[in-house]
């Protein structure tokens, strides 16, 4: 199975390529990774927005999955905040955990898909980016 999907690979990451460009032309408003890279090949489409649990759930309600940005802040796990006892000197990671949302990038994703994904965003979402 696995020699057989490496042979789809290229075709793949060039249709992620492709939708990562799409996404990026048609949110200028919000955030966008920069890459240094030849080829990007993300399985999501990362951008931040104010009212994430808004966006969220109009997605979901058209049937479009996304997720958080990451898996959240590191510095809240039970875990960590026993090694680190001042967690409010992460403000990047607090950003990120508060804002960061992943859009949909997979190979079966069509442009007028992520056209209707697009819409949305730019008709509901409000943008927000690092303070620096």
């Amino acid at each position: 199975i696995g020699i057989n999907q490496l042979k789809k690979l290229k075709k793949i990451c060039n249709i992620r390529h492709k939708n990562f460009f799409i996404y990026k032309s048609k949110l200028k408003n919000f955030w966008s990774q920069d890459s240094q890279l030849s080829l990007v090949s993300s399985f999501g489409y990362a951008t931040f927005v104010k009212n994430r649990t808004k966006v969220f759930k109009l997605l979901k309600n058209k049937n479009i999955q996304t997720r958080p940005l990451i898996c959240g802040n590191m510095g809240q796990q039970p875990f960590l905040k026993k090694i680190i006892k001042n967690n409010n000197d992460l403000i990047n990671a607090n950003f990120v955990d508060k804002n960061g949302i992943y859009l949909p990038n997979h190979a079966n994703l069509q442009p007028s898909e992520i056209d209707k994904i697009c819409k949305i965003l730019n008709t509901y979402a409000e943008p927000i980016f690092f303070k620096k």
